[in-house]
């Protein structure tokens, strides 16, 4: 994923949009490290609500979004 990630920021260099999609496509599944840290005492605190899928699922469907908005952006769409 990062060297897609990397090689999509690299051949989109030019256009300024579809690039910040791609960056930002990268840097939110880091996202997804640091969500435990912060949300720990909910999670402790919300034990019998099943939100560990969710927290796992959302960052990674937010970079797709924001993969395929690069993509849309890189292709020339306005």
């Amino acid at each position: 994923m990062v060297l897609a990630a990397v090689g999509a920021i690299a051949l989109s260099w030019h256009s300024a949009v579809a690039r910040n999609s791609f960056i930002a496509s990268l840097l939110v599944p880091s996202l997804e490290i640091l969500i435990p840290a912060f949300f720990s005492r909910f999670i402790q605190d919300a034990q019998e609500i099943d939100i560990g899928p969710c927290l796992r699922v959302i960052p990674r469907g937010l970079a797709s979004i924001l993969a395929i908005a690069g993509l849309y952006n890189y292709s020339g769409h306005k």
